[in-house]
């Protein structure tokens, strides 16, 4: 601990980074804290950091009695779960196969696909809105689903690691070997890519659960409402909003995020590692 303070600089450094978690963490904590809260404490003039009322579940209670946010929760559970499975297995299979198969048009098709990150969502939007209609998948899990069950990001991605660390005289000696490029895909690729795609599947899974321009403009009812949707809709300014019941619904909301990256924050690390070059 001396030595980390030994010099000026090191002591600037500690003070930043301590700075920037309690900047990161303020948020939260008011988020928690704030749930406990009457909408009189939350707006006063003078506010506490801690509810007057004690750690009561009254707001809590009232977001389940009045709102179906249990179907709301499940619901972003399902359509999160789905395109991130989607994604991770598309992904897998375009990354890999542009990355290490020769065939006419790959660098086309590879230039097509990194294109299409440059345009974004909302300039597709009302066609996409237009289609689906045309299609009977407004307000459906299918409407929901769809749009993201492929990414370019995705593919992009799988193709860089594959290059960097899926070495072509191994796949040359599976196949001296007798084995079918299933079993390949499946032994091998697989395996040295499950740092990518464990990475892949955490950051498609949050985008997907925070996801609200396209489920805002997909559903219609209340209980096809994913929990970003339903956030909004309990703060609706057009309407008496209490602050604590969104606030509750908000800490609800992360838990799940967090405990998918708590499950996998292992595997994270050694994407990033393996992705710098790093890794020993």
């Amino acid at each position: 601990m001396k030595a980390l303070f030994a010099r000026p600089g090191n002591v600037v450094l500690f003070f930043v980074l301590w700075l920037m978690v309690f900047l990161s963490l303020a948020p939260f904590v008011f988020m928690v804290l704030g749930s406990f809260k009457t909408n009189h404490e939350l707006i006063s003039l003078t506010p506490s950091l801690l509810p007057q009322n004690g750690f009561n579940l009254d707001k809590y209670a009232a977001l389940f009695a009045y709102w179906p946010f249990l179907r709301n929760l499940f619901n972003s559970v399902v359509v999160s779960s789905i395109v991130t499975l989607s994604v991770t297995v598309t992904s897998l299979l375009v990354g890999y196969s542009l990355a290490k198969f020769e065939f006419p048009g790959r660098g086309i098709l590879t230039v097509i696909i990194i294109a299409t990150l440059m345009v974004p969502f909302e300039t597709r939007l009302v066609p996409t809105y237009v289609l689906f209609r045309s299609l009977g998948l407004i307000n459906t899990y299918a409407g929901l689903v769809i749009p993201g069950m492929v990414t370019a990001f995705g593919i992009f991605m799988v193709r860089q690691f594959a290059l960097d660390s899926v070495p072509d005289e191994l796949l040359e000696a599976a196949r001296l070997d007798g084995a079918s490029e299933f079993r390949i895909l499946r032994s091998i690729v697989a395996p040295i890519l499950a740092p990518a795609l464990v990475s892949l599947a955490l950051l498609t899974f949050i985008n997907s659960w925070n996801d609200f321009l396209w489920p805002l403009v997909a559903v219609v009812n209340s209980d096809m409402f994913t929990v970003s949707v339903a956030l909004r809709s309990l703060a609706d300014p057009s309407n008496i909003t209490d602050y604590g019941m969104v606030l509750a619904a908000a800490v609800i909301s992360v838990i799940p995020v967090l405990a998918v990256f708590a499950l996998f924050s292992r595997q994270i690390t050694t994407a990033v590692m393996q992705g710098s070059g790093r890794e020993s």
